[in-house]
């Protein structure tokens, strides 16, 4: 019986100290959340597979979720197959921004609409039917067009003047790409000289920049005909798309961007199923400064 009693009397012992410790201060210790926005920067690695870099949280964050920055800049791409290939070249613009010192984050959407090969008439009638350029969803706006004959600038003209307008009510700016000539589908060919000439002008008209894709394609076959820009005489291929797309960031956010670190040595496409090599990306990307430095320099001595 003493032996039972002496038992008994320990364990109400723990039973107190254990209700004694539950009464108290709930409040100890509790975890705090931490209320401050977190501004994070893309890695610097990204692929083709996600244009849009996904960002990690610091270490030192302890909220759930991390507050991602807004983007520098909302970029609309508006054009066809020629913008279209190779996963897109807004794709591509984006992820130079990801790479560049230090990092340019954008959001890049595109409308492209593929067999409209010959002028942004179809893409305006598609784009302002639909309300696609709404008040404040972009800063820029860039307008790709195929010129396949002579006769398809003064409707190229009307076009960009009607986009112009438009997406400058909208709040948003815009930017001509000015793509190469095309040698197929029976068409009336037209120079590159040409191409130039008809964007400048309408350039000139509404004041609106122009990314010269047309003649970085023209520089670059001149000094490296090796690396093909397209095979069908009208479609980029990998190359073509990632000098387009040079071209086209430069012509964005400042022609003296210099190694950029975004190679596409991991794109991955038919015909390139290794990517570019750093030694045809570097190429492109001097080509595609050069284009800009030597352009400008004539509209400047121009105008």
């Amino acid at each position: 019986m003493r032996r039972f009693l002496t038992g008994l009397t320990a364990i109400l012992t723990v039973v107190v100290l254990i209700v004694g410790c539950s009464s108290s201060d709930d409040t100890a210790d509790e975890p705090t959340t931490a209320t401050s926005a977190t501004t994070v920067a893309p890695p610097e690695t990204v692929t083709t597979a996600a244009p849009v870099a996904t960002v990690a949280a610091p270490e030192t964050a302890t909220t759930a979720e991390a507050v991602v920055s807004p983007p520098d800049s909302r970029v609309l791409f508006v054009g066809n197959s020629l913008s279209a290939e190779n996963g897109g070249v807004e794709q591509h613009v984006e992820l130079l921004g990801a790479s560049a010192d230090p990092p340019l984050i954008m959001q890049t959407e595109a409308i492209a609409r593929w067999g409209m090969t010959k002028n942004l008439a179809d893409h305006w009638e598609y784009v302002s039917q639909r309300g696609s350029i709404e008040p404040g969803a972009y800063d820029m706006v860039v307008l790709q067009s195929t010129l396949a004959g002579t006769t398809d600038v003064a409707t190229f003209h009307d076009a960009v003047r009607s986009f112009a307008e438009h997406i400058r009510e909208a709040g948003a700016e815009p930017v001509l790409f000015m793509a190469w000539p095309i040698t197929r589908y029976g068409v009336d060919p037209i120079s590159v000289e040409q191409i130039a000439e008809a964007h400048q002008d309408i350039a000139a008209e509404l004041d609106v920049r122009v990314a010269p894709v047309g003649l970085a394609w023209q520089r670059a076959m001149g000094e490296r005909p090796e690396i093909d820009l397209s095979l069908d005489q009208v479609h980029p291929i990998l190359p073509g798309t990632y000098l387009a797309a040079a071209v086209i960031f430069g012509t964005l956010y400042g022609e003296d961007f210099t190694d950029l670190g975004y190679l596409c040595q991991d794109c991955v496409t038919g015909l390139h199923p290794d990517g570019l090599t750093e030694d045809e990306a570097i190429f492109l990307q001097r080509i595609a400064r050069e284009t800009l430095q030597e352009y400008h320099q004539v509209i400047d001595g121009s105008s």
